[in-house]
């Protein structure tokens, strides 16, 4: 037991070194200065994301009408119908994250919320979300066949780009959105984790495969788990040397302007010492010019 409890302490003390956090006060200081760049770069994020999606969104429309499929409500597979509006639901919550965003900086609306979560919420949602969204997976969560619901090939292929969607959606995040070290580790989880589920339960379970190699992708793709584990050590490593960074500038700055403002009080508390206790007193700037136009 003695020998666990220092083996124990030896790993918290190693986890604990990790932990960048400065006290309380310091950090909600720390998290405020960091929203509005947050916000900014998120909602760069979500146009170009925004965009993509209707792309996506018209080229499935335009493959579909093009091999003569049925895109009338009545006649549309509920399958294609249901992929279609979850598409459509993720365009809807972008344009609203961007509106809400824009709402908040140019009019202080939804100050108190913590938009940190609020990013890290939606972002988790969309990257596990993708591992269900495979066109062909979707048709077999309703019994049927992906050629009898999806005609264009592209479509039958994209379970191929999964890994490359969630991959390039958590290395941008990772990349450019000052998101803490704390808060961070989140996103590579959630897209391990939802692709742990599919691949074990659903693919295992029920059989909904995504590639036309059902054995292959029963026994999983272990290059594409190991190039995601690598990918996500390299995002979270750098960005943990940057947040260290990014710690101790503001930590400096804080400190330029505390001792900016104790010298200014200090300035005028000597200026007026000695403007009372002299009969003349002059103020001489750097170059010794003088600084009042009437020197007493």
């Amino acid at each position: 037991l003695l020998l666990a409890a220092m083996r124990f302490s030896k790993v918290r003390g190693r986890l604990k070194r990790l932990d960048q956090r400065f006290p309380l006060e310091e950090e909600v200081e720390f998290k405020n200065s960091l929203e509005r760049p947050l916000i900014t770069f998120t909602t760069a994020g979500l146009v170009v994301g925004l965009g993509c999606l209707l792309c996506s969104l018209a080229s499935v429309l335009y493959w579909e009408a093009s091999a003569n499929k049925p895109m009338f409500l009545e006649d549309m597979p509920i399958a294609k119908l249901s992929w279609i509006l979850m598409v459509m639901l993720f365009v809807v919550c972008n344009l609203l994250l961007v509106i809400l965003m824009q709402v908040h900086v140019r009019g202080g609306c939804c100050s108190r919320w913590n938009w940190e979560i609020v990013i890290l919420c939606y972002a988790s949602f969309f990257i596990s979300s993708v591992a269900i969204m495979v066109p062909s997976r979707w048709a077999h969560m309703f019994s049927s066949k992906p050629e009898d619901v999806f005609s264009h090939t592209t479509l039958l292929t994209l379970g191929s780009t999964e890994y490359l969607t969630i991959a390039t959606v958590v290395t941008g995040l990772g990349t450019f959105l000052p998101l803490r070290s704390c808060r961070l580790w989140i996103l590579p989880a959630c897209a391990i984790v939802s692709q742990v589920v599919v691949r074990q339960v659903l693919v295992n379970e029920y059989g909904l495969v995504c590639s036309r190699d059902p054995a292959r992708e029963r026994v999983g793709d272990l290059p594409n788990f190991a190039m995601l584990f690598g990918l996500f050590y390299m995002v979270l490593h750098g960005q943990f040397n940057r947040e260290m960074d990014s710690r101790q500038k503001w930590r400096a700055s804080k400190q330029v302007l505390r001792q900016k403002d104790l010298l200014s009080n200090q300035h005028e508390a000597a200026c007026s010492l000695i403007d009372r206790l002299c009969d003349c007193f002059v103020e001489l700037s750097s170059e010794l010019e003088f600084l009042n136009t009437e020197p007493k």
